[in-house]
């Protein structure tokens, strides 16, 4: 794989892995991805990223050892269809340029997932969730862009099944283990809403509440409508429209919570995936996003 660059030419070999394995309800589940690169003119590899852009490309843009480990565990399984879960994930990140420690301002190792829940036939298949995890994620993978991501430490139900649709609900306080300040958000979202051959909609809503603990801070919410087409030349296509006020500038996690409701973002997002031959596959994307704040402008 070839990384143009500035100062000259790169070479990356990435190696990355994901590894299911399974034993008696007990699952791991790995993902790893390391990378060598030079340059002909010396120096480390450099990765590209627009100033202010809230993503990055792969494909040998990546300029660091990352892993996620994650082990899941049945500890109940009942003939009506009850099952107890247990869950948890430890990340590591390190750039390149000195000896992986994953320690101090080198690196950091985190614990983004631990969680319990308790899936039941009195939510006709849904889930009752507590702890920290990932939770219902939006990302478009060739960008690595989480465009709709609620999840965070909290509670939850997720996908009760009704008249063929599916409801979630989900109250948190904390997004991140990097979030500054914590705030109270809620989030609802309705899925598998059919409305047209292999067309499916997906829609969310979230509130964040005043923090107040933190001054000037303030209320806000957002929405995001979401259309995904199945089967498009092998692949799926997917159009996206959200818009936020406040705090839910944020567009799936927790804005600025001293935003006022003067404040605006809209983000309209289209990627088509396809498959067209066993050996011709490719994904596009597409994203208009602007920022309005009192007495500017905005931003695009």
């Amino acid at each position: 794989m070839l990384l143009h660059r500035k100062a000259g030419l790169s070479v990356l070999l990435p190696v990355a892995m994901a590894v299911p394995i399974g034993a008696q309800g007990l699952e791991f589940n790995g993902y790893g991805r390391v990378g060598t690169a030079g340059a002909t003119s010396g120096g480390t590899q450099q990765c590209f990223q627009l100033p202010g852009a809230p993503m990055k490309y792969r494909l040998g843009n990546e300029c660091e050892t990352y892993w996620e480990l994650e082990l899941t565990q049945d500890l109940y399984r009942g003939d009506d269809g009850t099952v107890l879960r247990v869950g948890g994930m430890a990340s590591l990140y390190e750039p390149y340029n000195h000896f992986p420690t994953f320690l101090d301002d080198d690196g950091r190792v985190r614990l983004p997932q631990l969680w319990a829940g308790l899936q039941s036939p009195l939510l006709n298949g849904g889930t009752f969730w507590a702890g920290r995890r990932y939770y219902k994620r939006h990302d478009i993978h060739i960008g690595d862009f989480y465009y709709w991501n609620p999840s965070g430490e909290g509670v939850g139900i997720e996908d009760y099944k009704l008249g063929g649709y599916l409801f979630s609900y989900s109250v948190t306080r904390e997004d991140t283990t990097d979030q500054p300040h914590k705030a109270t958000r809620h989030d609802f979202n309705v899925g598998n809403w059919q409305v047209n051959p292999n067309g499916f909609l997906e829609l969310g809503a979230s509130y964040i509440q005043k923090a107040g603990q933190v001054e000037g801070s303030h209320s806000g919410w957002s929405l995001t409508l979401e259309h995904n087409q199945e089967k498009f030349f092998g692949g799926q296509n997917r159009f996206v429209v959200q818009y936020g006020q406040g705090p839910g500038t944020g567009l799936g996690q927790t804005g600025e919570l001293t935003a006022s409701r003067d404040t605006t973002t809209w983000r309209v997002l289209e990627s088509p995936r396809w498959q067209v031959t066993d050996n011709f596959s490719g994904q596009l994307l597409a994203v208009v996003q602007k920022t309005k704040a009192p007495n500017d402008q905005g931003s695009t």
